[in-house]
């Protein structure tokens, strides 16, 4: 523009002198270029001004409608998924959707970590790989956030072996039971010896008060469970779930107060779910030996059996040679510490050479 008004009035270029166009009458020339430019500035400027007069707003309208969706969201999408996008937070504290890859890589790895750092504050043991953990629990405060990582995490647990490693109630359990329906467990071992019955709950009928036990068991998801009961479980035939056919395998094991060894015999003689059982130090002499040789002639789940400090005689020893001549289930058989004498150990002895199961014999 300043080169074409010195072109038309004339001046001096480069040591040039260069007439005034006005008298090579083209100044109408000049004139017109100079308009046209003005007006094409003028249009410019025009334009940038609509351009950031339009972004301005459009600014202030998009907060007013991300704060009314997000109130929306925040009413109506409580499982933070919108159609095939996941709501997470930031570190910042900024609300970011992603896709259901991106979800899973992200915010799944942090679920998956903070399982792992639960599980390992325990002092246990997380198997990725395999999808197993092994845990002691020592509260019920631990037992909360263990559950709420297990639910969140989603990270292929399928192997569970858990120990209630505190004095737990009713109220323990029932906690487990949902959040093993929220969980992808499949293979249990619950270990609740520790399990305390409160007095409300010893007024209640025996079915009420095993019925959180069955519950677990009934899990159509679980394919094998082993539960280490306490002494408040000793009723087996009140463990029967209604419907098991979902499970490969079912199995208990416990140890009995000596009080409840006549009701153990009892359910012993029609359970079919029993494997293990403890009865270390239960003083069941003579009497008890023979009433338990009787229960192992028809028993056919009871694998492991310990018999420890229960002062059995010779008597018992026989009856027990006995019994294993037809017993076939029975692998594992501890007798230390009684007064079976020679005659006792050596009828237990002769025993071996027909019973094909019995591979332990501790004497």
């Amino acid at each position: 523009m300043l080169m074409l008004r010195m072109i038309k009035l004339g001046t001096g270029i480069a040591g040039h002198v260069v007439p005034a166009l006005a008298n090579l009458k083209v100044v109408n020339a000049i004139d017109f270029a100079e308009s046209s430019v003005n007006s094409v500035t003028s249009k410019i400027i025009q334009g940038v001004d609509y351009s950031l007069a339009y972004l301005e707003e459009s600014r202030r309208l998009e907060g007013v409608e991300l704060r009314q969706l997000g109130s929306y969201l925040e009413a109506n999408n409580s499982d933070k998924l919108l159609g095939n996008l996941y709501r997470m937070t930031t570190k910042d504290g900024h609300v970011k959707w992603v896709c259901r890859h991106h979800y899973r890589a992200g915010y799944q790895e942090a679920q998956t970590q903070k399982l792992r750092d639960v599980v390992k504050l325990a002092g246990g043991v997380f198997d990725e790989q395999l999808g197993r953990i092994e845990v002691t629990i020592k509260s019920s405060f631990a037992a909360a956030e263990f559950y709420d990582a297990l639910c969140k995490a989603k990270a292929g647990v399928h192997d569970l072996d858990i120990t209630f490693g505190w004095d737990c109630y009713r109220t323990d359990l029932e906690a487990f039971d949902k959040a093993l329906k929220m969980s992808s467990v499949s293979i249990l071992r619950l270990d609740v010896e520790r399990f305390q019955a409160s007095i409300a709950s010893k007024l209640l009928p025996t079915s009420t008060r095993y019925q959180i036990l069955v519950r677990i068991i009934e899990h159509t998801s679980m394919k094998m469970i082993h539960i280490v009961l306490s002494k408040d479980f000793v009723k087996l035939s009140s463990l029967q779930p209604k419907r098991s056919s979902h499970l490969h395998k079912l199995s208990f094991e416990m140890i009995p107060r000596a009080s409840d060894f006549r009701e153990l015999l009892k359910s012993l003689k029609t359970n079919t779910t029993l494997t293990a059982l403890n009865l270390r130090d239960n003083s069941i002499r003579e009497e008890g030996a023979l009433a338990l040789s009787e229960t192992l002639k028809t028993n056919t789940t009871l694998t492991t059996l310990n018999l420890q400090y229960n002062l059995i005689e010779k008597k018992g020893a026989l009856a027990l040679s006995e019994a294993l001549k037809t017993n076939t289930t029975l692998t594992t058989l501890n007798l230390e510490c009684n007064w079976i004498e020679n005659e006792g150990a050596q009828a237990l002895s002769e025993t071996l050479k027909t019973n094909t199961t019995l591979t332990t014999l501790n004497l």
